[in-house]
């Protein structure tokens, strides 16, 4: 009782009185006024008989607490004197204790000491995807065996993960796409001229014309000075025999060049630098400050060109062009201050974050988490560490994945694998034609999924430079009243879009945001609500021989031949990799022998042109696609020589029309129905390119594709099939749709 602070509080209030407890706390000597005595000892005796009931409060941080309240819970439970509650308000934070004051002060000492003891550490840890880990089941498992083992808290700072709103990855990144900025064709451009700025009114292109014309006829006056002037020795200095360390610096103004103009920069007062250095002016200062502004940026701006240009003039030519370039000047400057002080529309490329970056942020926000531990030693807090970090480790895996289009990959695909890593918290990694999945092995084979969906959409996407072959999307000019194309990767885009059935998409030209509506064929400037016409023109096709790289297919012979792929080749690899996986049941049933690779130019040729009149007419995504075609060794040389030939339909089926059969799975292929065995037990399959096009269902009667039931004019399908929401056979019934690209021999497995 002596050593509570009650006990000091009260003694400070006996006025006139000093109190001294002996050693052994029996006996109190107080010393008072005379007649004071009973007086005092009577308030000793009452203060000391009386219970005294103490509340106090420990306050510290909710981490702290949360620590003490896991690991000291017993600690707490054997103060049974006391009542200890926890405080978890938001002006507060920390331990409430009520009772006794003796009991209360033993308490306070005790948990006081436990918080000041107390170690913490903010560890980071940084992986794929580890914000996402952190809600899977195994992590909470991990972190709660952890605190229970090392007796410690653990507080996980992180920006929590959120999963992508559009998991279809191909939608998600056609979305994307519509946040770039698309710049517009000059109107009259060639189709791959590009305007390097925004557009200006006929005003501000008028008066620029004008400031040109101007600017000029002054240099021009500047180009025709005396041209003896320069030959005069004795008015040059030469610059390499002045010593530049040892010249006197001039002394007057009188004495300085001209053509210098010093610029005074004085130090900014305490106003100033409190607005950034930018002082409070009213508007009569404003624009007395803008005239000064222009004044001195004219004089900048001219100080330059004139230093170097009017050293040998005349005085009065020099004053005449002076004052005419420092006007010209003044001029061009208020007309760029006007420019842009009447440009309000909207910089939308410069306002909202680029889809990329936030994309990316997201992505290393995933990456990192940051533990704040709390435990009562050294030892403790590096176990977690060392504990944590192993954990981690042995659940990261990586697979890879190789495919040859992946030397070529287009925006839209790039900003495919982006999402990818966004949608399952991967790390992607590509090299030559090797993507590289890697993160925590709960999330890679999702990555990996996706991806294999990417590369079956690569094989069948139709390069950028066909498509601009093709086709062309032009918007009315209301102002010149001509046809202006859209640029190149606006044009891409567009048909994409458009081959997607989407009715309306957003886009970027200019940086202004405009809505395409696909039904009234119209373009409209959200910003100011006008809109203008917009047209699909097909594009007359020539003569594509001219434009084959030498590097696709390798068909740079004039007759058909065949070479052998070699079998540690990737390309070997990736087209026995595509006919196992659809393989199917025959998986352990056929063994390959050879894959050759097929070069025939003039069907190449041919394949090329109806690509090009496909792609014109077609509205699905999808026009080509790789399929099989099984045959016997009989029609093998005809079919490299010739291409595939309908006069063969009949011979192993025409359930869905009287064409050539495609089978999107090498295991319908394999069957000795379409491929039978030769003698020696060889089958032979070949890997095609064929344009599908436009498809609908076939039946047996067919000669030909039946005709579109929509559009004003006649056409027809490019091809038919057995099922057309989930395809397993095409039937094409023109014989350049299809181009042998391998030819695959191999022989079924006797067991």
């Amino acid at each position: 009782m002596f050593y509570c602070r009650e006990w000091t509080e009260f003694l400070q209030s006996l006025s006139f009185t000093s109190v001294k407890v002996s050693e052994r706390e029996r006996d109190i000597d107080v010393l008072t006024l005379k007649e004071m005595e009973s007086e005092k000892q009577t308030a000793i005796i009452g203060f000391l008989t009386t219970p005294i009931e103490r509340e106090t409060i420990i306050p510290m941080e909710p981490d702290m607490l949360k620590y003490i309240q896991n690991h000291c819970h017993q600690l707490m439970a054997d103060m049974d004197q006391v009542s200890i509650f926890p405080l978890e308000a938001e002006d507060v934070c920390g331990l409430k204790i009520h009772g006794p004051a003796i009991a209360c002060q033993m308490a306070e000492e005790v948990l006081q000491g436990i918080v000041s003891s107390t170690l913490t550490k903010t560890i980071t840890f940084s992986a794929p995807g580890i914000t996402r880990f952190l809600v899977v089941e195994d992590c909470k498992s991990i972190l709660e065996e952890m605190q229970r083992k090392f007796q410690v808290y653990i507080n996980i700072q992180h920006v929590p993960w959120e999963p992508l709103r559009n998991q279809n990855i191909l939608e998600a990144a056609w979305t994307l796409m519509s946040h770039k900025n698309f710049q517009r064709m000059s109107p009259g451009g060639s189709s791959q001229e590009l305007k390097s700025d925004s557009m200006q009114t006929d005003h501000d292109e008028a008066a620029g014309k004008g400031l040109l014309d101007e600017a000029k006829r002054i240099v021009s006056a500047i180009d025709e000075r005396p041209q003896e002037a320069v030959s005069n020795s004795d008015t040059v200095n030469d610059v390499d025999e002045e010593d530049l360390y040892t010249a006197e610096a001039p002394t007057t103004p009188a004495d300085q060049d001209q053509g210098l103009m010093v610029v005074d920069a004085p130090l900014l007062s305490p106003e100033e630098n409190a607005t950034g250095g930018c002082p409070q002016l009213n508007d009569d200062d404003e624009a007395l400050g803008r005239s000064m502004e222009l004044e001195e940026e004219a004089q900048l701006s001219l100080a330059i060109q004139y230093s170097m240009e009017t050293s040998h003039w005349s005085v009065e030519d020099e004053e005449e062009q002076l004052q005419r370039a420092l006007e010209l000047s003044k001029t061009m400057v208020q007309h760029e201050v006007s420019s842009s002080s009447t440009d309000k529309s909207p910089k939308v490329g410069k306002i909202s974050k680029n889809m990329n970056t936030v994309i990316q942020d997201a992505m290393k926000a995933a990456s990192t988490i940051h533990l704040h531990v709390f435990a009562a030693y050294t030892s403790d807090l590096s176990r977690v560490e060392i504990a944590f970090g192993k954990k981690v480790s042995l659940r990261q895996v990586e697979e890879r994945v190789e495919h040859r289009a992946l030397r070529k990959l287009s925006k839209y695909h790039r900003n495919c694998l982006e999402l990818i890593k966004r949608k399952h918290a991967v790390e992607i990694q590509l090299q030559g034609t090797i993507i590289t999945v890697s993160g925590f092995k709960d999330f890679v084979p999702g990555g990996i999924s996706d991806v294999n969906l990417l590369l079956e959409q690569i094989s069948n996407y139709v390069p950028e430079r066909e498509i601009l072959k093709a086709v062309q999307w032009l918007h009315h000019d209301p102002d010149s009243s001509d046809m202006t194309p859209y640029s190149p990767d606006a044009t891409v885009f567009i048909e994409n879009i458009w081959r997607k059935k989407q009715t309306t998409v957003d886009i970027l030209l200019d940086n202004q945001p405009h809505t395409l509506d696909f039904e009234k064929m119209q373009e409209c400037n959200i910003a100011t609500g006008k809109s203008v016409k917009i047209f699909r023109k097909i594009i007359d096709i020539g003569d594509v021989e001219d434009d084959v790289p030498e590097e696709e297919y390798s068909l740079l012979s004039n007759l058909p031949e065949a070479s052998k792929v070699d079998e540690d080749s990737d390309e070997f690899q990736n087209v026995i990799k595509s006919f196992y996986e659809t393989i199917q049941e025959y998986h352990s049933k056929i063994r390959i022998i050879k894959v050759e690779k097929l070069m025939n130019r003039l069907l190449y040729n041919q394949y090329k042109l109806k690509k090009a009149s496909v792609l014109q007419r077609a509205t699905y995504p999808v026009i080509e696609r790789t399929l099989y075609h099984g045959t016997s060794e009989t029609s093998v040389k005809e079919i490299c020589v010739h291409g595939f030939n309908r006069s063969f339909c009949g011979k192993n089926a025409t359930v869905y029309g009287q064409g050539v059969y495609f089978a999107v799975n090498s295991g319908l292929s394999v069957q000795d129905q379409y491929s039978p065995p030769n003698a020696d037990g060889h089958k032979f399959i070949f890997v095609s390119k064929v344009l599908t096009g436009d498809y609908t269902k076939g039946c047996h009667s067919m000669k030909t594709a039946p005709l579109k039931e929509t559009g004003d004019i006649p056409l027809r399908y490019e091809s038919v099939t057995d099922d057309i929401t989930k395809p397993s056979m095409f039937v094409i019934f023109n014989d350049t749709q299809a181009f042998p690209e391998y030819l695959i021999t191999c022989q079924r497995i006797h067991r």
